[in-house]
């Protein structure tokens, strides 16, 4: 005999693996941009050539070898950003102080070299300028940069970003208790999401041999967490009250895989999506898997305004959320100190960052 949520697990664990392993094939290792070492583009007639100035690059050294920023330099040089500065991130600062440090020294343009963590840390101190930023994804799970259309190669990510055009993406700015205000580019979290970050997080050795699965077999592992009730208040409105597993808060909608958890989410509306999650039983497990293997069906059946459903979804300029209980948290994925509020608003354009053409 096995227990009810046994049988839940196996048959939720097997649907995610299977949503997991085919997104993964279908989506991964796509190239959207000419591999690194194509000559550059002669701008169009009429189109000013771009100044390179002075280029500063932050790396996180654990991720980024003296051969992969030996290529990322090749590049800049095709492209005319000569003598670039490349800047390490410490583990007392990951980014922030030095990008902040590289703005006041003058540059023109701030490649980062790193996860979502250095990138959040980097925007963080880009926000608001007119500075842009070239993203070179090389961490574990560079949601940002999957869900921007970057090539997951760090060097032909650089080269597509200096091939495209600058453009303005929203942040999202969030505080509350034990947490101060910070910023973040992708998504933030608290309950399931935060404790499956916290678990992956803790297994640096799996992360390098793994890479992103992971935090699916994190997330198998957390599944069994506890419920919690949260009075959520979106732009004003009256407080809606909900049972959750977790909520999740993004301005983009992909995760690892190509797992889409937020479809209507995009980077530049002036807007923040959400999800909150609250599967009950194994139809509760179910009817969720169901939902987000149909994202396009998700994005038009909004659950708005109907508690008691497995997965709900909201868009909004400024939510605030008052957890029952004490609840795991994430920014980007870095587990930050539990807590039972938190407040989360939209800050439109607050990034520039160079981004490979949009196909007409």
């Amino acid at each position: 005999m096995h227990h009810p949520t046994d049988v839940a697990g196996g048959l939720v664990n097997g649907s995610l693996s299977l949503l997991i392993v085919g997104r993964a094939l279908l989506t991964e290792g796509r190239v959207t941009a000419p591999p690194a070492g194509t000559p550059a583009p002669s701008p169009a007639a009429g189109e000013a050539r771009r100044d390179p100035g002075s280029t500063a690059v932050i790396f996180n050294p654990t991720v980024t070898d003296r051969a992969g920023r030996e290529a990322l330099r090749r590049v800049l040089e095709q492209h005319g950003h000569h003598a670039p500065v490349f800047v390490e991130t410490t583990a007392d600062d990951p980014g922030g102080g030095q990008t902040a440090g590289a703005i006041r020294d003058g540059a023109t343009l701030v490649v980062v070299c790193g996860g979502d963590g250095t990138l959040r840390a980097a925007a963080e101190a880009l926000a608001g300028s007119d500075v842009p930023l070239a993203l070179v994804p090389c961490g574990t799970g560079n949601l940002l940069a999957r869900n921007l259309g970057l090539p997951l190669a760090p060097a032909d990510a650089l080269d597509a970003a200096l091939r495209g055009t600058a453009r303005r993406v929203d942040l999202g700015r969030i505080e509350g208790d034990g947490l101060a205000p910070a910023h973040f580019a992708a998504m933030a979290g608290a309950g399931l999401d935060a404790a499956t970050m916290r678990r992956a997080n803790a297994n640096d050795r799996a992360k390098s041999l793994l890479g992103w699965p992971t935090y699916a077999l994190a997330v198998l592992r957390e599944m069994r967490g506890p419920r919690t009730g949260v009075s959520i208040r979106l732009d004003g409105a009256p407080a809606l009250r909900r049972t959750a597993r977790m909520v999740l808060v993004g301005n983009v909608g992909s995760v690892q895989g190509g797992v889409t958890l937020l479809p209507a989410a995009r980077p530049d509306d002036g807007r923040l999506d959400l999800l909150v999650l609250d599967p009950s039983g194994i139809a509760g497990w179910l009817s969720a898997v169901r939902t987000l293997l149909r994202p396009g069906k998700a994005a038009s059946e909004r659950h708005g305004d109907e508690a008691g459903v497995p997965v709900e979804f909201h868009t909004f300029r400024r939510a605030e959320f008052v957890f029952d209980d004490p609840q795991p948290r994430e920014l980007d994925g870095d587990p930050v100190d539990s807590g039972r509020r938190l407040t989360v608003e939209v800050r439109p354009g607050a990034l520039t960052m160079l981004l490979p053409s949009r196909e007409k």
